[in-house]
């Protein structure tokens, strides 16, 4: 680009501050702030048409977010990076690989002309590409710490770095780094609360509702399942299998509330306990749609979670099914925290629960995969439940109308 602004000046470095500054203050994610970090480079005249960027993040699902950042403004990220400790791993063969192995802040690479050196395969890729200028970089969050920014800035044909751009292109990058750091950690806070305490839970706390007594009552379908013959699995395949069987039992009931839009509110055990929250209402037409509409996607999930069990226990043939006692009920309950000042839990706490709970022990007695409360069944009359009579439930007073689905299913 002949004739572009010269990137060193003082300017140009305030230009790309306050950008990244405007857009801290507005609490950006990572992807927004290296966003508006290539948009302010290119608008103080430094023509980046290609930038890299990624981190390691604490997450049970990928252990770094990288970013791919092009000139036309379109962004991709990419959450299953590979680890660098596998010898298999693309990354080892990188020039950032390079820079962390040998302790190095930043290289450079010309990728056309008499000076080229394609010395990383990625260069070569990059050259093809009709790119002409590489600046690899590595900035650290603390002296040998193994946390920090990877990344890189590319120019395409026939540009080239000057100092002044290395110089900005170096500025920013630590600037960068300050600012993202504080935001890959409220990252990391945001999934580590949604991983222990799903997402509504984790929100509410984060927000500030984190002291005992903090609790909203609300209205939800309840949904709770437990695993059948879990002792006698847990005696015939010691610690280490019964773990593996408890994953995957887990991952298919868990997957099945989280796509039907159920939030997991504890794992007890081998039980789990979800709710289905219901939106209030003023109107009672409006609240009871939103009520059955809750139910169905607990229904659902409930048939969800029962193909997937069925499909796993036909992957293992021979070994003893999994199979689970499953209970349906909508209430009213206190959903917040509880416990002592110094060790709380959000969780769902009052009758309803307890009256969920009770139906799954039920389960056992009759012999049937599903029951629901008169609540539930109540709120889809489309479906022809069974009943089943009045029980006396362990806790509660008086007798409660339980329901099962129309056709008798096989144990979950």
């Amino acid at each position: 680009m002949q004739g572009r602004r010269f990137a060193g000046e003082t300017s140009a470095l305030r230009g790309v501050y306050a950008a990244l500054r405007a857009a801290t203050l507005e609490d950006a994610t990572t992807e927004r702030l290296f966003r508006v970090c290539c948009e302010a480079l290119r608008a103080e005249g430094l023509p980046i048409e290609r930038a890299y960027l990624a981190f390691r993040v604490l997450h049970p699902l990928f252990q770094a977010k990288s970013f791919v950042w092009e000139g036309s403004g379109r962004l991709v990220e990419d959450r299953h990076v590979t680890s660098a400790a596998d010898p298999a791993s693309p990354f080892r063969s990188s020039p950032q690989y390079h820079l962390l192995s040998q302790r190095e802040p930043s290289l450079r690479r010309r990728l056309r002309g008499p000076e080229a050196s394609l010395d990383f395969p990625v260069l070569g890729e990059l050259a093809a590409e009709g790119m002409s200028d590489y600046r690899a970089f590595v900035a650290r969050f603390g002296r040998g710490a193994d946390e920090g920014l990877v990344g890189s800035w590319t120019l395409a044909a026939p540009e080239s770095f000057s100092e002044a751009d290395l110089a900005l292109l170096e500025e920013a990058e630590n600037q960068l780094a300050v600012l993202m750091k504080a935001a890959i950690k409220e990252e990391i806070a945001r999934a580590l609360v949604d991983t222990y305490l799903g997402g509504d839970a984790g929100r509410r706390v984060l927000a500030g509702g984190i002291r005992r007594g903090d609790a909203d009552e609300i209205e939800a379908v309840i949904w709770y399942a437990d695993l059948r013959d879990s002792s006698r699995h847990a005696e015939r395949l010691g610690p280490a299998g019964y773990l593996a069987l408890l994953d995957r039992y887990f991952e298919a009931v868990a997957a099945a509330i989280a796509e039907a839009g159920g939030q997991i509110l504890l794992l007890i055990g081998d039980a789990v306990l979800a709710i289905f929250p219901i939106e209030p209402a003023d109107a009672p037409a409006l609240r009871s749609a939103r009520e059955a509409a809750a139910c169905r996607a607990a229904l659902a999930a409930a048939a969800e979670a029962r193909d997937r069990l069925a499909a796993g226990n036909a992957e293992r043939p021979g070994e003893p099914p999994l199979a689970c006692g499953l209970s349906l009920h909508v209430g009213r309950f206190l959903f917040g925290n509880i416990g002592v000042p110094e060790r709380l839990q959000f969780t769902a706490v009052g009758p309803a629960v307890n009256l969920a709970a009770r139906l799954e022990d039920l389960c056992k007695r009759l012999e049937e995969p599903l029951l629901a409360s008169a609540a539930f069944a109540g709120a889809l009359p489309e479906v022809s439940w069974r009943g089943l009579g009045g029980h006396a439930l362990r806790g509660l007073e008086g007798l409660q109308q339980v329901y099962a689905p129309p056709i008798r299913a096989p144990r979950f």
